[in-house]
């Protein structure tokens, strides 16, 4: 008789602790669907906007001196990989604890997120450059770490078994669908991962663009050319200077440009597709 009553006891106990887990592995996953959307839609805004970035940063910028001494003497050149990764830590933990408290009430867990959203927003605001546009992609994240929350939650609560025929107040919860748990997990968690590392692949490719484009400037003259005179016209005899050059176009784009067309007047460039006037 002993061992039978405290069996359920022992089973209450184990399906407590695997909800909590279940509840924390949520929360984790719903913070990794916020970020991987924020990044995906960050690609689309300024460098400012992915909540990634400017969290880290400003965790860097806020870093007491002797922490970031420390981290250089220990780490050497990798001391703000180092700093980022606590970062990401302390951004694991603080996810789970809302998908654990979502367990119980979603709205305090939904509250939370929405309180870290609000720190994220103050960091991203804060950055060189920022506007307001840039916080449309932490706004779309916060909604998807939200519904992801939602939904994962969902499956991992356990819903309450009927009582017993004899009224007895020991019934055992009924046991969450840790398939369905799962699968739902599996899906987010794959979809998370695909998405953010698609934003960070378009982030990469837009910044080193922007860098390139930043870095294609024509160098200043040594010896900069004399002004022309006032009234100045070319010297080629048979140039009418007062229509511009007749365009013979036999396709539907206009063609690419280059200073090789530049031909003498009368002379016909990349058959037929520019022509001078001539008499």
């Amino acid at each position: 008789m002993k061992s039978r009553s405290k069996k359920p006891v022992k089973a209450r106990r184990r399906d407590g602790s695997r909800q909590l887990v279940m509840s924390a592995v949520a929360g984790v996953i719903a913070a990794g669907a916020l970020f991987a959307v924020a990044q995906l839609l960050s690609s689309l805004f300024g460098a400012a906007s992915s909540p990634l970035t400017s969290v880290g940063s400003t965790f860097i910028d806020f870093t007491p001196a002797w922490m970031k001494n420390f981290a250089i003497a220990t780490f050497g050149t990798n001391d703000k990989t180092v700093l980022l990764l606590s970062t990401a830590a302390a951004a694991i933990i603080l996810s789970a604890l809302a998908g654990v408290v979502a367990r119980k009430r979603f709205a305090a867990g939904a509250g939370m997120v929405g309180a870290f959203a609000i720190v994220m927003a103050a960091c991203v605001i804060t950055r060189a450059g920022a506007t307001g546009a840039d916080l449309l992609p932490l706004l779309a994240g916060t909604a998807a770490g939200l519904a992801a929350l939602r939904f994962l939650t969902g499956a991992a609560t356990a819903r309450r078994a009927a009582p017993t025929p004899d009224g007895s107040a020991e019934s055992v919860a009924a046991q969450p669908s840790r398939r369905a748990f799962l699968v739902r997990s599996a899906v987010l968690a794959g979809a998370a991962v695909v998405v953010g590392v698609g934003g960070t692949l378009l982030s990469t490719a837009r910044n080193t663009a922007r860098q390139v484009r930043d870095m294609l400037t024509l160098p200043a003259p040594r010896v900069p050319a004399p002004a022309l005179p006032a009234g100045a016209q070319s010297p080629i005899a048979g140039w009418d200077h007062s229509s511009p050059p007749t365009r013979i176009s036999t396709g539907s784009t206009r063609p690419w440009s280059s200073p090789s067309w530049i031909r003498a007047p009368g002379a016909c460039a990349c058959t037929g597709w520019w022509r001078t006037n001539s008499p």
